[in-house]
């Protein structure tokens, strides 16, 4: 288990395998990645979320909301939905640049 501290207060976690993402630009652009994220990379994929939420880490990368040079990281908890798929062959068949 894990503990989360946030605006909310704090939340207990559990560990579990994430996805990170990385977010170049200004805070109100985010959900241009996110569509990317839920729209275009995860369906092509063999990963499902594995709990119903993700986390946002602003480290000293966050140069302010207005930013453009800002980087934050998402983090997405998933699984692989079929047992015969590991990380790394889809990491090799299925290199970003």
């Amino acid at each position: 288990m894990g503990l989360l501290l946030g605006a909310t207060g704090q939340q207990i976690i559990e560990v579990i395998r994430y996805l990170k993402f990385i977010h170049k630009g200004r805070s109100c652009d985010i959900p241009s990645t996110y569509k990317y994220i839920y729209g275009i990379w995860l369906p092509k994929t063999e990963y499902r979320m594995s709990i119903p939420f993700e986390l946002e880490y602003y480290g000293e990368l966050y140069l302010g909301p207005d930013n453009e040079n800002s980087v934050s990281e998402i983090y997405i908890p998933l699984e692989f939905s079929q047992e015969k798929t590991t990380l790394s062959s889809f990491i090799d068949d299925n290199r970003f640049s």
